[in-house]
């Protein structure tokens, strides 16, 4: 396994996505495997620790992780079926989801499982349902605790709520924050854990409890970035078609990480490196996320950018870029 990677911990299903409720297409999916495949496209050194099955549509998720060039050592070959997602597609490009999840493959980690390489990973991502579900949960957050606590590995939180909200699922988020580096959570997010508050000052009592930068994200709007004894900073996306949202908040935290990765600002020393950056650096970073994001909702599910390149690109060169 190549080493300094940024590893990207969670679940690895299947999307079954519709249009009309009628015809479903199956696409690999699921929080994990789509930064991953996002990051690897765009020609970042990401690997996914995840536990797949050995069935047909595992088997589909290994083949697409392989052929876009994610490391895939630290998979765990899961006795269990493969989760399946139906996400149902909306005429404005968002997706609602029902799981099939009851004894699947992605919810059963053991101890021994959830070991990372002895040399450390530039990041570890971990959030949305693995952070949901107990033994997983758990499990995951020693896991952030332990790279959090030695200082070698940049850890990045997106809760990407499925299955939790109000206090339960607030409570869990903030119990993670002191484990955590980078936080990215969209305002979706924001309004389900926290109903009736503001998210952009939920957002902001967040950058007060241990990570260094909060990325508050909203959609089509852009996103707009907390961190401590800073003043906010907001940052607009680029405009593109939609034709849905699905992994569009996993594929913005991928292009995050390795626009940190290519600036020397994940692993050991970086969180003073981080601190000490320049707003315009943070909006450039921020550009390139969002644009990433864009272009992943350009096509029907789960779609990441396939090059860099592209992504600088739309970043840039759009209008209202700067």
């Amino acid at each position: 396994m190549r080493t300094l990677m940024i590893v990207c911990c969670g679940e690895a299903l299947i999307d079954l996505v519709t249009e009309d409720g009628l015809t479903y297409s199956a696409r690999a999916g699921g929080s994990a495997l789509i930064a991953a495949l996002a990051g690897a496209r765009m020609g970042g050194d990401f690997a996914i620790l995840a536990r797949v099955s050995k069935d047909a549509f595992g088997q589909r998720i290994r083949q697409e992780l392989q052929e876009s060039g994610v490391a895939t050592d630290l998979l765990v070959d899961a006795v269990e079926q493969t989760t399946l997602a139906v996400a149902a597609i909306s005429t404005d490009g968002n997706a609602s989801y029902s799981f099939y999840m009851k004894g699947t493959a992605d919810w059963n980690w053991t101890s021994n499982e959830l070991i990372l390489p002895a040399a450390p990973a530039l990041a570890l991502l971990v959030g949305s349902m693995s952070m949901e579900v107990e033994p997983g949960r758990g499990l995951i957050l020693e896991l952030a605790e332990s790279c959090h606590s030695h200082g070698h590995t940049t850890v990045l939180f997106d809760p990407n709520t499925r299955l939790q909200s109000g206090s339960l699922g607030a409570s869990n988020a903030e119990a993670t924050l002191p484990f955590v580096d980078i936080v990215k959570v969209s305002e979706e997010d924001m309004s389900l854990l926290y109903p009736g508050h503001d998210p952009a000052e939920v957002a902001l009592k967040w950058a007060g409890l241990g990570p260094d930068l909060v990325c508050l994200t909203k959609g089509a709007s852009g996103v707009v970035a907390y961190r401590p004894d800073h003043p906010p900073l907001s940052v607009a996306s680029p405009s593109v078609d939609v034709a849905d949202t699905i992994g569009a908040g996993d594929t913005f935290c991928a292009a995050l990480l390795f626009g940190l990765q290519k600036n020397g600002l994940l692993g050991s020393g970086s969180r003073e490196r981080r601190a000490s950056l320049s707003r315009e650096t943070i909006r450039r970073l921020l550009q390139l996320a969002c644009a990433a994001a864009a272009l992943a909702c350009e096509n029907i599910g789960a779609s990441p950018p396939q090059a860099w390149s592209i992504v600088e690109s739309l970043a840039f060169d759009h209008p209202g870029a700067v």
